[in-house]
């Protein structure tokens, strides 16, 4: 990613509403082509795509334009979960692996190497961590960009939200080889 504004740091909890605004934004605009707007309106109603949780781990990143979030991911030792959902993505789930959570660019920053420095940073993370093997759901507007960085697909799943919405989503995996590429972002405390 290049652009001297651009800065990655762990998330805050003084970070929540930003949070929850760009992901609201990224998952209305940017998976748009690939699931409907009503598939897209019930899910962020009944599941949300915030977790606090991930910010009281400390494994969760955002980026940062002249202190505007336009970016945010990380990773867990928890296993993705969609709130009063049933899924058949835990069936899929590697042993022993880490998840990575919650990645979103804003749509106006797209295709600028944000999403790509947050994976990198959150691999980078996982791996320090002794994990080896990390693990996704994706959703289908993503899945190119998750086999670019080498997450390989495990098959395609539906979570059935509360209200019987179906979205189907792609289970991913990836090895870590210890060497992930250099994200080229400066680090804020």
């Amino acid at each position: 990613m290049t652009g001297q504004t651009l800065h990655i740091r762990k998330a805050t909890a003084k970070d929540r509403r930003g949070l929850e605004a760009m992901q609201r934004h990224a998952l209305q605009r940017l998976s748009a082509r690939c699931y409907s707007a009503r598939q897209i309106e019930r899910f962020l109603k009944l599941v949300g795509t915030f977790d606090e949780e991930l910010i009281a781990e400390g494994t969760y990143f955002v980026v940062e334009d002249h202190e505007c979030l336009v970016g945010c991911g990380g990773w867990s030792r928890r296993r993705p979960t969609f709130r009063g959902c049933t899924s058949g993505t835990s069936a899929h789930r590697i042993a022993g692996s880490a998840a990575i959570r919650a990645v979103y660019t804003r749509p106006d920053y797209a295709r600028r190497g944000i999403g790509r420095a947050i994976m990198v940073r959150s691999e980078q993370a996982a791996l320090a961590a002794g994990h080896r093997c990390l693990y996704l759901a994706a959703s289908l507007a993503a899945v190119p960009f998750y086999r670019a960085l080498g997450y390989r697909p495990l098959s395609i799943c539906t979570i059935v939200l509360p209200d019987g919405t179906a979205v189907p989503m792609i289970p991913m995996a990836k090895l870590l080889t210890g060497n992930p590429a250099d994200a080229d972002l400066g680090d804020r405390p």
